[in-house]
């Protein structure tokens, strides 16, 4: 169900955003203005992803890498994707200054 409506998005992105997004991906260097984030990041990346490097220029950053995943570890490791963000959530409400406000519907 979840691979169906991520195809089902994008497959109604129109070409030119598509385009847009992918050039954007390709051709931006952001590393010069990481170290100027100033909330908590928790940096998910597959077996094959280099993402090692946005973490370390992070403060607080986090890493976590994902064995069993290439690109979509939110799909191909669902569970542990899910357990892992739960955790990193769960933390922020006990780091001082930290203040999480919950939402219901």
């Amino acid at each position: 169900m979840t691979r169906t409506l991520q195809f089902d998005g994008l497959s109604r992105t129109p070409a030119p955003i598509k385009s847009a997004i992918l050039f954007d991906a390709l051709t931006r260097d952001y590393r010069d203005v990481l170290h100027g984030i100033d909330v908590l990041m928790l940096v998910c990346a597959g077996v094959d992803e280099k993402r090692e490097t946005v973490a370390a220029l992070v403060p607080d950053a986090r890493f976590e890498r994902f064995e069993n995943s290439s690109h979509r570890p939110i799909i191909e490791e669902s569970e542990r994707f899910n357990r892992v963000l739960g955790r990193f959530v769960a933390s922020l409400w006990s780091r001082p200054g930290i203040h999480v406000t919950a939402f219901t519907r």
